[in-house]
C-alpha cells in the first residue's frame, strides 16, 4: 500500500497537482489562554480561538516524509539563515530564547513583536513563489499550492460540526507540515533586507514571534519602523499588544524608549517572548503570568483525579498533562518547591496516595516524570 502511496504522489509532483480529495481538511478550534467568555451565556467570541486546520492523513504522511528526506533537508540548510529558529531540526523554543537572554545581560535593548492571524494573513501563492525563487522544485511548489488555494475546511467545534464546507483559498491551513517553512520562507524577504542595514541588531525568529536585541534604543526602535513596512508590504497584520519594549534596568527602558519616542504602555519591565518571560534579574518576584500557569496546571491535575479509571492511570494523565505546563519556560528565574507545591500536591492526589506514606518514598514510586519541580529543571 504505501509504496501505491508514494507512487502517487510522485506523479503528483511530477504534476503539480493533487487530488481534489486532499484539499478536504476539518478545522478545529482551541481557545485561546486568557480570553474572556461572555457573561451572558458563556459564548466564546471566534476571534478567541485559534482555528487549526487538520488536512487528509495521507498529506500529513507525504508532508512529514518529503521535509525528513535528505534533499530536503539540504535544500533547508541552503537558505534557512541561523536568525529563523521554527521550522528547524534540533532547534527548540527555549534554544532561541536563550541568545536574547545573553542579549538582555550585556545591557542590550529588546524589542518583541507578534502578528494577529499570522497564518490567515500569509499568501499561499507568494509562499509558494519564494519557495520556487529559493529552489524548490517547481512540481513540488504546485502541488503544495494546488492544496492550499482548493481548501474545503469543516467547521467543528464542541463536538459539532457545519455540514456546509468553507471553502479557503488567502490563507495557509495551520497544521499543515509545511506552513512553518512557508512562515520562514516569507519572513525572509524582510530578513535579508535588514541585514543590509546600519543598526548592531541581534534577530530572532520563531514562526511569526520577532524579536531583536540593539545596543541603544534608536536603533532598536528603527528596526522596529522598518518591520512594520515590511509587514504592511506583504499584508501583515502586527499585534499591538503584544509590542513590547524591554531593558533590564526598567528606568533607563523608560526614559531611552521614551525619546524615540515608544508609547508607555509598550516598554514592558518583563515582555514575554515564547512562554518566556523575558527577566533575568535575580531575586524578582514573579509575574502574574508565571502565578497563573501554576494554577492552571494544578486545576488540570485535579481534574483529571475525577477520571473514571485505576489510580495509576489517572496519575500518569495528570502528570502528563500539568507537568509540562508548569514546569516549560523557567529559564529567568529558578522556581522554588514551595511553588510547584500545590501542583504536585494535585498530582499526587490524582494517583495512589497513602496518608501514612513516606513523602520521599511516596515521590519515587510517582518518578521523576511527575515532579514539576524535577523536569523544569531538566
Amino acid at each position: 500500500m504505501w509504496e501505491a502511496i508514494a507512487a502517487m504522489f510522485r506523479d503528483c509532483e511530477r504534476l503539480g497537482l493533487a487530488p481534489e480529495d486532499l484539499a478536504n481538511a476539518r478545522q478545529a478550534h482551541i481557545p485561546k489562554e486568557g480570553k474572556d467568555v461572555r457573561e451572558t451565556d458563556g459564548a466564546l467570541h471566534a476571534a478567541a480561538m485559534r482555528p487549526i486546520a487538520v488536512l487528509s492523513a495521507l498529506w500529513r504522511v507525504w508532508g512529514r516524509a518529503r521535509l525528513r528526506n535528505s534533499d530536503t533537508a539540504e535544500w533547508l540548510e541552503s537558505w534557512l539563515r541561523p536568525e529563523i529558529c521554527g521550522g528547524r531540526r534540533n532547534v527548540d523554543a527555549l534554544s532561541s530564547v536563550i541568545q536574547l537572554l545573553e542579549a538582555a545581560c550585556d545591557n542590550k535593548f529588546i524589542a518583541t513583536f507578534d502578528y494577529s492571524l499570522a497564518f490567515d494573513f500569509t499568501n499561499p501563492k507568494l509562499a509558494a513563489e519564494i519557495f520556487e525563487w529559493l529552489g524548490m522544485p517547481i512540481g513540488t511548489a504546485n502541488l503544495i499550492l494546488s492544496v492550499w488555494e482548493s481548501q474545503r475546511r469543516v467547521l467543528q467545534y464542541a463536538g459539532e460540526a457545519n455540514t456546509n464546507p468553507e471553502e479557503v483559498k488567502t490563507s495557509l491551513p495551520q497544521g499543515d507540515p509545511w506552513c512553518l517553512i512557508a512562515m520562514a520562507v516569507v519572513l525572509l524577504l524582510p530578513l535579508l533586507d535588514l541585514r543590509r542595514g546600519l543598526e548592531t541588531t541581534d534577530i530572532m525568529l520563531y514562526v511569526d514571534d520577532r524579536a531583536w536585541a540593539s545596543t541603544n534604543a534608536s536603533d532598536c526602535m528603527n528596526f522596529g519602523r522598518k518591520w512594520k513596512d515590511w509587514s504592511s508590504r506583504l499584508g501583515l497584520k502586527e499585534n499591538e499588544a503584544k509590542e513590547k519594549y524591554y531593558h533590564q534596568n526598567y528606568a533607563l527602558a523608560l526614559e531611552e524608549f521614551a525619546k524615540v519616542g515608544a508609547p508607555p504602555k509598550t516598554i514592558s519591565g518583563a515582555p514575554a517572548l515564547l512562554g518566556v518571560e523575558l527577566a533575568p534579574e535575580t531575586g524578582r518576584p514573579f509575574t502574574d503570568k508565571e502565578k497563573k500557569k501554576l494554577d492552571q496546571a494544578a486545576l488540570v491535575a485535579r481534574k483529571a483525579r475525577s477520571l473514571p479509571l485505576p489510580a495509576s492511570r489517572r496519575l500518569r494523565i495528570a502528570a502528563a498533562k500539568a507537568v509540562p505546563k508548569a514546569a516549560y519556560g523557567w529559564l529567568c528565574e529558578a522556581p522554588t518547591e514551595q511553588m510547584f507545591a500545590k501542583v504536585e500536591d494535585a498530582i499526587a492526589r490524582a494517583g495512589p496516595n497513602p496518608a501514612m506514606g513516606d513523602r520521599d518514598l511516596k515521590k519515587l514510586f510517582r518518578g521523576h516524570s511527575a515532579s514539576p519541580y524535577f523536569m523544569a529543571g531538566q
